[in-house]
């Protein structure tokens, strides 16, 4: 297949002939056609919308890889806008295709749109992005959810006991510091901790037998 580079002089945008056809590459694509339409206003944004998702769909068909910067132009476009539940109906039927930085670009907009953070975890969960997920859960206080995720996936995690001991104390609920300690001891059999697992809880060990076992303590 013969394939020339030829440099566009009227408006810059360099191209690429095959078989006769020009093809614009898609940087190219977004700088000179869709980041412009967008800063200067020439359409209404859901019209640019639909231009990008018409645009993914060629490239689809063809088939040709999408660069992230214009997935994350088309999500940057419907958050902007609110069209969440666009943004939900193009996730479903793959338009947008699965990737980590989508995920996290999702979740940014949970609050407004509560279903984004479940499509979010969806999301990372089939790219089996565990680490991220168990942050996320952490990040966001819901401990007994990232516990049992900890407990389902443990072979695939690097956990940080310290990370999850320090967060549960900081909720200072001392049943949720019990189950989290029982459940870090199971996957400790399990998985095998390293061996200063001991030495990095020894502080939250002590928490734990001073609040559960203070008799004992005392003998």
């Amino acid at each position: 297949m013969q394939q020339q580079l030829v440099d566009n002089e009227d408006d810059d945008i360099l191209v690429v002939q095959t078989l006769g056809y020009s093809i614009i590459d898609q940087t190219e694509m977004y700088t000179h056609v869709f980041a412009k339409l967008d800063e200067e206003n020439v359409i209404p944004k859901d019209k640019l919308v639909a231009l990008v998702v018409e645009y993914i769909r060629s490239l689809m068909s063809c088939p040709i890889a999408i660069q992230q910067f214009i997935q994350r132009f088309l999500i940057d476009l419907m958050l902007k806008g609110k069209h969440y539940h666009m943004l939900h109906h193009y996730i479903q039927y793959k338009v947008i295709t699965d990737q980590k930085q989508t995920a996290l670009q999702i979740i940014t907009v949970a609050n407004e749109y509560k279903p984004a953070y479940q499509m979010a975890l969806d999301m990372l969960t089939r790219l089996q992005a565990y680490e991220t997920i168990c942050d996320i859960l952490l990040s966001r206080k819901e401990i007994s959810h990232a516990l049992q995720f900890m407990y389902k996936f443990y072979e695939s995690l690097d956990i940080k006991p310290k990370l999850v001991f320090e967060t549960v104390l900081a909720m200072n609920d001392p049943v949720l510091f019990y189950n989290a300690w029982e459940i870090m001891q199971k996957i400790n059999q399990k998985k095998h901790f390293p061996k200063d697992f001991d030495r990095e809880c020894k502080l939250f060990e002590e928490k734990y037998q001073a609040t559960f076992f203070p008799q004992k303590r005392r003998q």
